[in-house]
């Protein structure tokens, strides 16, 4: 999983070359849908990093807050208007995160944009 990130990162260089991935590892056994899930939600922000937001630099972190996995998608960019209709990555992030029993927030930030992914990890076995 966090191999893929940063490949697709490094493969963007050019496009957004201050951005970066924080993980807090070791990361926990993750059954493949929140893998999939997780990359998704990733590489949608980073489109959305390099098409829409005007950013210099952005973050995607990853780590693991008790019982949950959080996924930060933050950038300086020209920010998201909260009242806005959501897009389609937007809308896309927000499905796959709710197919997985979480929620996605839009964070205040003085400047640029805060997404949050909340994933709770209480019985990953389930999806196994």
């Amino acid at each position: 999983l966090v191999g893929a990130i940063q490949s697709t990162i490094d493969l963007h260089g050019l496009e957004l070359p201050h951005l970066v991935l924080e993980v807090e590892e070791p990361l926990p056994d993750l059954p493949a849908a929140f893998e999939v899930a997780i990359y998704r939600i990733a590489l949608e922000g980073i489109t959305n990093m390099i098409r829409h937001s005007q950013a210099e630099s952005g973050t995607i972190r990853i780590l693991q807050v008790k019982q949950a996995l959080i996924v930060e998608l933050i950038d300086d960019g020209i920010g998201l208007d909260a009242l806005h209709s959501k897009g389609i990555g937007l809308a896309s992030m927000q499905e796959r995160v709710e197919e997985l029993g979480g929620d996605l927030k839009i964070l205040p930030i003085k400047r640029g944009a805060h997404l949050q992914a909340c994933l709770p990890l209480i019985d990953l076995n389930s999806l196994n």
